[in-house]
């Protein structure tokens, strides 16, 4: 009888999120994790969040803990510096939410990558994650990150400086070393040298697998994909191309049968998973607050203005049906308004108000209204639709 291989989790997968460069379902992934027996796993895509709340979900209706995270592209100077030399000099960092905290930092590192520091990728820079570190977990990355770059330049001194510049902003507990079983030449000396790092400057290593498809054969489909990408056919021999067939998600006995002499490096990953707690609430809305002048409250505003509104738009039905009995239209209103106020949705009906309204100053077309909110009256009263929902 044979012991079972130590425990493993994957902290650096790329779904189909991953656009043109991931090709893992999201309900395969975890139709696989449960036959491995996996308890957990990650999500971890090229810049961006796009796959989280399917992700979420699933795992959690799988019964497989969801570790929220992203595959980070690094500006090598700032957000503001886009010339070719930036776009050449993009390196990998995997970010992981250890809580809500680090979730919201999460979001607001993929948000500021995708509008302000875009130039061929979504980029962050040093300084903007610094501002975002709290509750994140950071992994080097892949081949591709910024320590294993310098390693394999040789420029093991900027290998060094770079670890330190990532202890400062995440501190030493929250920032890890990254090896992989990827089937890459490269990557062999790369993990040696983060193994000597790590005794000289106690970093603690993980292990990973950069997993891109979900099988071994799938690795086809996958160089299709960054064909795809590339705008290249697979005859073509300059183009990228993974060297590898092994970015698959492999189980915990194959993990365990190459990190076997270092088996400290599949614990930290559960350890690392066990960190992460983060728990999605569906039950509350979660609504932006409409900013009010000073010594106003948001409920006071919305209903001067659903009033105001409400006079305004019945002097023209007036205007266009003298007969018509203004107690249908009140009754309706102190109907919805009691309905709105219950459900706190002042701040909402404001906000939409407020884009509709610089949408029509702006001559950006708009339509008479849609859906549920055609027929609202509170609606109507703030500019919102053109509708009169008694008449229509």
């Amino acid at each position: 009888m044979t012991n079972s291989p130590p425990d493993f989790v994957h902290l650096h997968v790329h779904t189909q999120y991953s656009l043109l460069d991931g090709a893992i379902r999201i309900d395969a992934l975890f139709k696989r994790a449960a036959e491995f027996r996996m308890d957990a796993v990650a999500i971890t895509d090229h810049g961006s969040m796009f796959g989280v709340l399917e992700f979420y979900e699933k795992a959690k209706k799988a019964g497989i803990k969801p570790i929220i995270g992203c595959e980070c592209y690094v500006a090598p100077r700032r957000l503001t510096d886009k010339t070719p030399l930036d776009h050449k000099g993009l390196t990998h960092l995997i970010l992981l939410a250890e809580n809500p905290e680090g979730y919201r930092n999460l979001c607001n590192l993929a948000t500021v990558a995708q509008l302000k520091g875009f130039y061929y990728k979504p980029r962050i820079d040093k300084e903007i994650l610094k501002e975002h570190s709290n509750g994140l977990i950071a992994l080097s990355a892949c081949l591709n990150g910024e320590i294993p770059r310098r390693i394999q330049e040789g420029k093991l001194d900027q290998a060094d400086q770079a670890a330190y510049a990532y202890l400062d902003i995440f501190g030493e507990k929250n920032f890890f070393l990254e090896v992989q079983n990827n089937g890459i030449d490269a990557q062999e000396n790369v993990n040696q040298v983060l193994m000597d790092m790590s005794h000289r400057l106690s970093i603690p290593v993980v292990a990973s697998n950069d997993c891109h498809y979900l099988d071994r054969e799938d690795v086809h489909a996958h160089d299709v994909l960054l064909c795809i990408q590339t705008g290249k056919t697979v005859q073509e021999a300059d183009r990228l191309k993974f060297r590898t067939d092994q970015l698959y998600f492999k189980s915990k006995t194959e993990m365990f049968d190459y990190f076997k002499e270092f088996p400290e490096t599949l614990s930290h990953s559960v350890d690392i998973a066990r960190r992460c707690d983060l728990e999605f609430d569906f039950d509350t809305y979660h609504f932006p607050r409409f900013e009010t002048p000073s010594g106003q409250t948001v409920e006071d505003l919305f209903e001067k203005r659903v009033r105001e509104g409400f006079q305004r738009e019945f002097k023209r039905i007036k205007a266009k049906d003298p007969e018509v009995d203004e107690t249908v239209y009140l009754d309706r209103l102190e109907n919805e308004l009691a309905v709105i106020s219950n459900m706190g949705f002042q701040s909402y009906f404001l906000i939409v108000a407020d884009f509709i309204s610089f949408a029509k100053e702006n001559n950006i077309p708009v339509g008479p209204g849609r859906g549920s909110a055609a027929g609202s009256l509170v609606a109507n009263s703030l500019g919102i639709t053109d509708l009169d929902p008694i008449a229509y």
